[in-house]
Parts: structure tokens; C-alpha cells; sequence
């Protein structure tokens, strides 16, 4: 072969060589860039050789953190009379006919308490339970003004109403579909708390705890991953929209096959369907991305556990990157920047409120809003 032809052979080589690891490279690129913008990290699930489903300790107790339109109603009809039949101990079987968080069964002797939770769309429990309240006669027949603004509201109007907000916070604010009932830091003398237990005689500072306890929810870090470690190690947990494979996995926990009743179905009461415009479904999700972060992780907790009971083999779920957190809430607090709503504070909030509320945010590390006359020039709050 002639030194021409060679010389062309390795041309056109070079640029066939050069063409495959620039396209190979624009492929990479791309896929790095979408992985960007969905701020996830690739992680393949780690399989645990020797996993087993957890079977319920007839030892102890089973307590129930009932999370309000989770099916939490048909769970303590239909669970309660089996476990206390199947029960070994002599009290306190059942724990549950109330909603528990928690940090009510840390009041009892140690490791004596199996907690469960039956889970549900955060966003789907929201609308169901907007229009559920207002089948309740202590809401509907009340002459409270914010009670009547909130029965004259439609889903649209009440989230322009902070005001009304106020009154029905577990509507919107985040961690109310399951992460306080968790992490054990639900914060109202409604649910069955450490703190309304301990401080029933002394409502002042029963309400002092519950403030606190509302600035320690904002620590998203900290919480989910409280939360997500609790949700691994327990026995069972179900999932609303899974209940047939839930019903699977709680016969397998409890020893008994079991089918859950459905109470308390807010159509069949209010005689239309839970819906919501998708103007209300944006600002939901924008106000609950902790209780979205852990609904996912749940779900595939609980897809893996279900997996095993089929294949055998435990793949176990990493743990996405934290959420952004578009809106950063309290009862009394709605932080939300650019939004409607970019910040509004409760006249309710007691003197020192507000102050902590931004200290304990500069703790987090989260940029705060530099006060400039009487408006506040807002930035994206991060963790």
C-alpha cells in the first residue's frame, strides 16, 4: 500500500475517531444537564442478602399513627379487635382510635410500642380533606368568622385567605399527611401528643411547646431523615392508593389475613367528587415539598417490600437529594417568595414570634429577607 493511501486511511480514521467522541461527549453533556434540572442522584438500590419482612412482636404494643382521610378510621375498625385478640400482653394492646403521633408512644416503656401508619398522596388527602371539613356540624353551623369566610370558600378563594388559613392549617401546611405524626412533632392540642399529655394542666406552656415545636419542623434535613429511618425500621406501613398490596403486607405483619373496610368517604358524604383546579394543585404542592419528598421515598420503600415478597430479593432505596423548599411555613407564618402569598404573619403570633422564626431560619442557613421600609426584598430560601 502506498504512503498516499496510508496517509488517507489514518485521515479519515482520525475523523471518524474525533466525530464518535464528540457525539459520545454532546450525549454525556445532555444527560448530565437533565440530571441537573431534576436535581436527583443516580444511586442503584443496594440489595440486603439477608432482609426479612418484620413480623409483629405479640409482646408489645401496636400503636397507630393515625393520619387524618389516610384511611385511618377503616384501620382502627378493622385492625383493633384482631390485634386485641392476638395479643400477649394484658394492656394496652391497641393503641390507636386517635390521632397519635410519635412522640405519645415515647411516654411508654421502652421499645414497648410498635408504631404503623397507613400513608396517603398529600396532595389528594389536602382537597379530600378541604371538603370533608365541611361536612363536620361544628364547622359548618359555626358563626366563628373565619368558620363562615372558610364554608363560603371554594378551595381557590380559601388559599387567598390567610386569615382562614390560620384556622385550618392541617388543609395546607406541610408535614400534616404523615411527616409530624412521624418525626413526632405535630403541634395542636387536637392530636395525641407528649406534650397535651404531659401538659394538660398548663395550657400556656403546652402552647409555648407547640410554637417551638413548629420552628423545629423547618429543619427539613433533619426531619426527613428522621422520618425515612422510622418509616425503614418499622414493621409495616401502607400506602392509601396501594391498598390491595398494603393489606398483603399487613396480613404478613400482623399473622392474620386482613381486608380493610373504607369509612368515612368524603364523596359519599358531600355528594361530589374531591375535585381542585390545577391553580390549587400548583399551590399545594409549592406549600408541602417535605410531605412530597417523604410520600415518594415511601413509595418506593414500599414497592421494594412488596418486590421482596415476590422475587425474594431486598432492593434497598436510596434517599433523594433534600427537597428545595419553595415555601417555608407555620401556622402563623406564610413564607412563600415571589408567590401570592411572598410573606404574611398571623396578628395571632404572640410578641417574639416572627424574630425567631427568622433566627431559626439563619440557623438552617437559609438566605432571609432584608427589611426595606414596609416591604421585604425576598430570596429563594434554600437548604
Amino acid at each position: 500500500m502506498s504512503k498516499a493511501k496510508i496517509s488517507l486511511f489514518a485521515c479519515l480514521f482520525l475523523t471518524a475517531a474525533l466525530i464518535l467522541f464528540y457525539a459520545n461527549g454532546s450525549i454525556e453533556l445532555k444527560v448530565y444537564e437533565k440530571s441537573v434540572k431534576n436535581v436527583e442522584k443516580v444511586v442503584e438500590p443496594e440489595i440486603i442478602e439477608d432482609f426479612e419482612l418484620k413480623t409483629w412482636n405479640r409482646s408489645k404494643s401496636i400503636g397507630f399513627l393515625h393520619c387524618g382521610k389516610c384511611g385511618g378510621t377503616s384501620m382502627d375498625r378493622t385492625l383493633s379487635p384482631i390485634v386485641r385478640s392476638l395479643s400477649e400482653r394484658k394492656d394496652d394492646k391497641y393503641i390507636g382510635n386517635m390521632h397519635y403521633d410519635w412522640s405519645y408512644f415515647e411516654l411508654f416503656e421502652k421499645d414497648s410500642v410498635e408504631p404503623i401508619i397507613l400513608l396517603r398522596d398529600p396532595i389528594s388527602r389536602s382537597v379530600s380533606n378541604y371538603h370533608f371539613k365541611k361536612t363536620i356540624p361544628g364547622v359548618a353551623n359555626s358563626k366563628q368568622p373565619t368558620y363562615v369566610k372558610f364554608m363560603a370558600s371554594s378551595f381557590d378563594t380559601f388559599l387567598e385567605q390567610p386569615e382562614v388559613m390560620v384556622d385550618f392549617a392541617h388543609l395546607w401546611i406541610d408535614s400534616f399527611a404523615g411527616l409530624s405524626m412521624i418525626d413526632g412533632l405535630m403541634s395542636d392540642d387536637y392530636y395525641g401528643t407528649s406534650t397535651r399529655k404531659i401538659y394538660k394542666d398548663d395550657r400556656a406552656k403546652m402552647q409555648q411547646i407547640f410554637w417551638e415545636r413548629e420552628l423545629m419542623r423547618l429543619n427539613a434535613t433533619w426531619s426527613l431523615n428522621l422520618a425515612a429511618d422510622r418509616l425503614e425500621k418499622m414493621g409495616w406501613f401502607g400506602i392509601l392508593e396501594k391498598l390491595e398490596d398494603s393489606e398483603i403486607l399487613l396480613s404478613k405483619y400482623i399473622g392474620k389475613t386482613i381486608k380493610l373496610s373504607h369509612a368515612n368517604k368524603t364523596p359519599d358524604r358531600t355528594g361530589h367528587e374531591n375535585l381542585a383546579s390545577e391553580q390549587v394543585l400548583h399551590k399545594l404542592n409549592a406549600l408541602k415539598p417535605m410531605n412530597l419528598w417523604l410520600y415518594e421515598f415511601a413509595n418506593r420503600l414500599f414497592d421494594a417490600r412488596v418486590s421482596f415478597l415476590k422475587t425474594g430479593i431486598y432492593q434497598r432505596p436510596e434517599k433523594k437529594p433534600m427537597p428545595e423548599m419553595s415555601c417555608t411555613c407555620t401556622r402563623l407564618i406564610i413564607y412563600c417568595p415571589g408567590g401570592e402569598l411572598d410573606f404574611w404573619v398571623s396578628k395571632e403570633a404572640p410578641a417574639g414570634y416572627e424574630e425567631s422564626f427568622w433566627n431559626y431560619l439563619q440557623q438552617l442557613g437559609v438566605k432571609i429577607p432584608n427589611k426595606t421600609g414596609s416591604t421585604f426584598q425576598l430570596e429563594f430560601p434554600t437548604f
